[in-house]
């Protein structure tokens, strides 16, 4: 008899399977000198683990910043909107904007570049997986699972719409940000201007940032300049805005829906 193949969302809730005393045990043998495994397999490992302590709320996207289709948008409107964005999929919502009807598949419209009058957004979406902001992320894994969903609808505990979740912001709580092949190939966190100021990537951590500046940015929680300028900013930035803070003027010039790719950096007068 052949063995069962698991894939990785199989051998992860494996790993939440685990009993809260075995895990601090895992935990514990994995920070031993000399382990079986590298500091890096160690972090995702616990990120794995803690994945209970964690809620939708945490890591969705607002639905204010979520790039949506109108339910009356035509094939050429899905067009311009899917090149404009470059996201594979989009939550379909009403004339209000506000009830999710279902989601498109960017790969769909493929089926009508010879016949654009067929298409009817209503026909084309897909059924929308919708699910609390409360649920812990261990139990969210399970539901990408069993469903073969990659974007969830997340509502609050009034049934309102509050923002989505997709399986890369999953991943991404566990191992890190993912770049995938739209991503601006650039691996200097850093690049120095002539009038001392910069570009950063937005996954510069705000530790290093101070260091670059010499200056004392608050973390006010954040990880990285990303983060805090998302955090300041109220929402998530996007390409073109600019934002003032201790003396240094920030303006973002690559973002996503999910995170700020690059920004210049500007240093206050000396």
């Amino acid at each position: 008899m052949k063995p069962v193949k698991k894939d990785w969302r199989n051998w992860l809730v494996d790993l939440l399977g685990l009993k809260p005393e075995d895990r601090e045990a895992l935990k514990t043998m994995l920070k031993q000198p000399g382990g079986f495994v590298t500091p890096e397999e160690v972090k995702m490992i616990e990120g794995v683990l803690e994945m209970r302590e964690w809620k939708i709320r945490d890591i969705m996207l607002p639905f204010n910043d979520v790039v949506s289709m109108k339910i009356t948008d035509n094939y050429q409107q899905a067009v311009d909107k899917v090149c404009e964005w470059q996201h594979s999929r989009y939550p379909v919502v009403d004339g209000s904007g506000e009830v999710v009807l279902g989601i498109l598949l960017a790969k769909d419209l493929l089926h009508y570049t010879k016949k654009p009058d067929a298409f009817n957004l209503q026909q084309v979406m897909r059924d929308a997986l919708s699910e609390p902001d409360s649920k812990s992320l261990d139990k969210l894994l399970e539901d990408f699972r069993s469903n073969r969903s990659h974007m969830v609808i997340v509502h609050d505990e009034y049934k309102q719409t509050v923002g989505v979740v997709t399986i890369e912001d999953l991943l991404e709580r566990i191992v890190g940000e993912i770049e995938d092949e739209s991503d601006e190939a650039e691996d200097r966190d850093i690049t120095p201007h002539a009038d001392g100021g910069a570009t950063v990537k937005g996954t510069l951590s705000i530790e290093e940032f101070n260091q670059h500046f010499n200056s004392q940015l608050p973390a006010n929680g954040a990880d990285t300049i990303g983060g805090w300028l998302a955090a300041m900013m109220g929402r998530m930035p996007k390409a073109g805005d600019r934002y003032e803070k201790h003396g240094f003027i920030f303006k973002i010039t690559a973002a996503s829906e999910r995170r700020i790719h690059h920004l210049d950096v500007q240093c206050p007068p000396s």
